[in-house]
């Protein structure tokens, strides 16, 4: 009669997707454009912005959003704005106003507002971080952007087209702080 072998056979070790070490994807660069009510002018820098980046082949890295200090939640992106940039053939789609918390806040890298008036309200309202927080002014050197609101869309175009020739100013500010 044949023994029997009862030594453990060496089963060959497998690799399976989940077994692999996940590897951390690196984060975006989050910037929120700030303004009022979140219907002109921070979506309308939102999409130029995007716009901008994607030319750049960069757009992928970041994650851009906007909201405004007293946005109404169920306003949409303003009719002018939307034409303004279509005239520019910068791709949107109408979203809905955002209202500015510190959700947003705190997941932000750099958040960069229209008016100084915008930044003094995030930094009585909100917890004080100057190094993140910054105006348009301050990025240019030029002043406060004009809130196009209830104007023509010659206004709104004016100001897009502002923001189209900033958004190196504004990219190199990300990079510099």
């Amino acid at each position: 009669m044949k023994k029997q072998d009862n030594t453990p056979k060496k089963v060959a070790k497998t690799k399976d997707a989940k077994s692999k070490p996940k590897q951390k994807a690196a984060s975006k660069v989050k910037v929120l454009f700030v303004c009022t009510g979140n219907t002109c002018r921070s979506p309308m820098l939102e999409f130029c912005f995007k716009a901008f980046l994607k030319h750049k082949r960069l757009l992928s890295k970041y994650d851009i959003k906007s909201a405004g200090i007293l946005a109404e939640e169920n306003d949409l992106t303003s009719q002018n704005a939307v034409l303004a940039l279509n005239s520019l053939q910068i791709a949107n789609k109408p979203k809905n106003a955002k209202l500015l918390d510190q959700n947003l806040m705190g997941k932000s890298d750099y958040i960069i507002c229209m008016t100084a008036h915008h930044k003094a309200f995030i930094e009585k309202d909100f917890a004080k971080n100057e190094t993140k927080v910054m105006t348009m002014a301050e990025i240019t050197n030029g002043g406060d952007i004009p809130d196009p609101y209830g104007c023509g869309v010659d206004e709104y175009s004016a100001v897009l087209e502002y923001f189209s020739c900033v958004c190196e100013d504004v990219f190199s500010a990300i990079h510099n702080k």
